[in-house]
């Protein structure tokens, strides 16, 4: 059923939300993870979290996409300020700052956010913003949001939740309404 339902929630989002006509508001695989999630657990990053051998496609792929499209401006700000974040996070709930890096380096050399940064992040319909400081931004902001989805998943117990793609999607909306021009 969630292999039907997933693209029809994706198509449909491109179809019915959307900023004149080549401008999603949100990212449409995010969008349908999202959905369908709200109803069901699903883990929504499956193909890319089984060790090493995904890692490495994941990492070769996500690097060639980058290079390709010229997005580093997005993914590495996201990236660093995820690091920064999720650091503070971590200090936060009482992991000391000697053992910070044990804490935070499975974190970021994992498939699920190199495969985020690197495909899901900068999807051309939902990240092209008019200049590169509104670019380095929205990555800055996708992160900031996927770290307090994190937070809020903690405090409400959100357990089965995905706080990047629900960051991404408040990313999305956020930068949407704030960079792009009134009149489209």
């Amino acid at each position: 059923m969630l292999i039907i339902l997933l693209p029809l929630l994706a198509v449909s989002s491109k179809q019915l939300l959307h900023f004149g006509r080549m401008r999603h508001v949100l990212n449409p695989a995010s969008f349908a993870m999202a959905t369908v999630a709200i109803f069901t657990p699903a883990v929504s990053w499956w193909g890319v979290a089984w060790g090493t051998p995904p890692l490495i496609v994941a990492a070769l792929v996500g690097i060639f996409i980058l290079w390709r499209q010229n997005r580093w401006h997005i993914s590495v700000p996201f990236l660093v300020s995820y690091a920064i974040l999720l650091s503070a996070f971590f200090l936060w709930n009482g992991i000391p700052a000697a053992s910070l890096l044990q804490f935070i380096r499975p974190q970021l050399i994992d498939g699920t956010i190199i495969f985020f940064a690197t495909v899901m992040l900068i999807e051309p319909l939902t990240s092209t913003f008019p200049n590169t400081k509104q670019r380095i931004l929205y990555g800055i902001l996708v992160a900031f949001a996927a770290m307090l989805v994190t937070y809020l998943s903690q405090q409400f117990a959100w357990g089965n939740q995905d706080p990047l793609v629900y960051g991404l999607l408040l990313g999305n909306l956020i930068a949407s309404l704030l960079f792009l021009p009134k009149k489209i």
